[in-house]
């Protein structure tokens, strides 16, 4: 299952720190997509990081070091004690894709 840890929960502010060893050297101009689904096979993504959007911050281009966040109301919006699946996209400056992270995790349900 998920590297994510500790488990997300729903509700809380989701901040997660990663490291992508980058293909083309460093990070520096790269686009990167932290995308959320239901189900691989689902076309619309439930929640999406980018570093377009903000929600993905280059911590360190050299190490592959990147923080991603989502707010307490994105997280409440998910149904808890269920998996999802996720997946981290790289496109660098010559629009090459590649695919880094391909994963699932289970959200905790909140109590309050």
């Amino acid at each position: 299952m998920s590297d994510i840890v500790p488990a997300p929960i729903r509700g809380d502010t989701f901040r997660r720190t990663l490291f992508i060893v980058p293909q083309t050297g460093n990070l520096v101009g790269v686009l990167i997509k932290f995308t959320v689904k239901s189900k691989w096979s689902d076309a619309t993504p439930l929640l999406q990081a980018t570093t377009a959007n903000g929600k993905i911050v280059v911590i360190d281009a050299d190490t592959g070091e990147i923080e991603i966040t989502f707010t307490a109301a994105e997280m409440a919006a998910l149904a808890g004690d269920k998996i999802y699946v996720y997946d981290v996209e790289v496109t660098d400056g010559a629009g090459v894709v590649w695919s880094k992270v391909r994963e699932s995790f289970r959200l905790v349900g909140d109590v309050s």
